[in-house]
């Protein structure tokens, strides 16, 4: 998964689609039956359109619009202070000799004096922008990122090559302690609390026609999903494993359906900033 996907993106799914292998063609010609007259760029997001058959929605960048966020934060918040890994859980000892080794190495202390209280991805990077025009017109902003070379951020990258030698080290202790595969060291759990939070996590969710979730491009017969990241077909997703032929009988239908009076209700452009 894309780093910019997996910390901003909504795309998810259970099965990768490979980029250039034929999928954007499809789309690209569903896109022309149902909207000829859209906005064309080199990068086609496609129009918002739905009807019976299929439904096509191009990438949000928004936030949550049914709420769910915001109660979800609350009710997390609530549970977890009532449910912890138990004493003898991996988990725990994991958690208890890192702290350790931050405290009396001196690792938390250097962190803050290189990041402050800021965790972001840009934390580490200077930053310089400049805006980027065509025909005069300003149309976005380039932004140049360089690593920090400052004492207090050359003193973490120290301190942290230290600290990720001794994460090694404790990892295999404990995977070998608790009979744990290395393979998803960092989250092993041993006394159910993951299982616990997985069925509490399934108690809410976001409302189906909530834009975070709902998906791009929707085969309504048999419930087949596709999920990208900005711009079809960017790290994307399905959730049934069909291959490419299938998809492509997929597209026949749904263009069909736009000559079969099957109750088409376009619902407009939505406007998506380019990268």
């Amino acid at each position: 998964m894309e780093l910019g996907n997996m910390m901003f993106g909504n795309s998810r799914g259970e099965y990768h689609i490979k980029r250039s292998a034929g999928w954007e063609e499809e789309l690209t010609r569903l896109f022309e039956a149902y909207a000829p007259e859209r906005y064309h760029s080199f990068r086609d997001y496609g129009e918002e359109f739905e009807n019976e058959v299929f439904s096509v929605f191009p990438y949000y960048w928004g936030d949550c619009t049914c709420g769910y966020e915001e109660r979800w934060e609350e009710k997390e918040a609530a549970w977890s202070k009532q449910n912890q890994h138990a004493p003898d859980c991996y988990q725990t000892e994991l958690t208890e000799r890192t702290q350790e080794y931050d405290a009396a190495s001196g690792y938390t202390r250097i962190r803050v004096a290189a990041f402050g209280g800021d965790d972001s991805l840009l934390a580490g990077f200077d930053t310089q922008s400049e805006p980027i025009s065509i025909g005069g017109a300003e149309v976005g902003v380039s932004m140049m990122m360089t690593p920090r070379k400052d004492a207090a951020m050359e003193e973490w990258r120290t301190a942290n090559k230290r600290r990720n030698a001794f994460r090694d080290s404790l990892y295999k202790e404990l995977c070998a302690k608790y009979k744990q595969s290395e393979y998803g060291c960092a989250v092993h759990c041993t006394c159910g609390h993951d299982e616990r939070y997985a069925a509490f996590a399934a108690t809410d969710s976001h409302d189906p026609r909530c834009p975070i979730v709902r998906p791009n491009f929707h085969y309504k017969p048999t419930g087949f999903e596709i999920n990208w990241y900005k711009y079809p077909l960017r790290d994307s997703y399905k959730n049934q494993n069909v291959g490419l032929s299938d998809f492509g009988k997929m597209i026949d239908v749904c263009i069909a359906s736009l000559n079969c009076g099957a109750g088409n209700a376009q619902l407009g452009h939505t406007d998506n900033t380019l990268e």
